[in-house]
């Protein structure tokens, strides 16, 4: 299944993602990037046209502007990690509820580092579709 690219969608992609558990081991492999800070599976699982929406300041589009992304995350707070408070499947969606946190040691989006740990819940949307190059959705905000 495709799904038109408009405002607030993108693509996760990957093999079997028509079964519960395929669409969600894709789901989790967006996320480990988040902690490891190793982006090559962005090159596995996101079509080459994925968009994110929002984009953070002076973020691209695509698996790179999302690869560059993860590592200002990573440079601001080095421990950085996500914990899926619930994964939802509906179809070929994932709706995932997170707990981001990290330690600010370094600038990161005009502010300079504060040494406090931070933590935001946020909400995000995919759509898992078959296919490296199908577009699909996937929103985050802040819960």
């Amino acid at each position: 299944m495709t799904t038109p690219n408009q405002p607030g969608t993108s693509a996760v992609t990957g093999s079997d993602t028509r079964s519960g558990s395929g669409i969600v081991d894709v789901v989790r492999a967006f996320y480990e990037p988040f902690r490891t800070g190793d982006t090559t599976v962005y090159g596995e699982i996101l079509a080459d046209d994925w968009i994110d929406i929002p984009l953070a300041p002076g973020q691209e589009q695509g698996p790179a502007g999302m690869a560059a992304q993860i590592a200002a995350f990573r440079r601001a707070m080095p421990d950085y990690d996500v914990t899926h408070e619930d994964l939802v499947v509906g179809g070929d969606r994932v709706a995932v509820r997170n707990t981001v946190s990290g330690t600010h040691q370094g600038a990161f989006m005009g502010h300079e580092p504060t040494g406090r740990r931070i933590e935001i819940r946020t909400m995000d949307i995919h759509c898992a579709t078959t296919g490296s190059s199908s577009p699909g959705t996937s929103k985050t905000s802040p819960a």
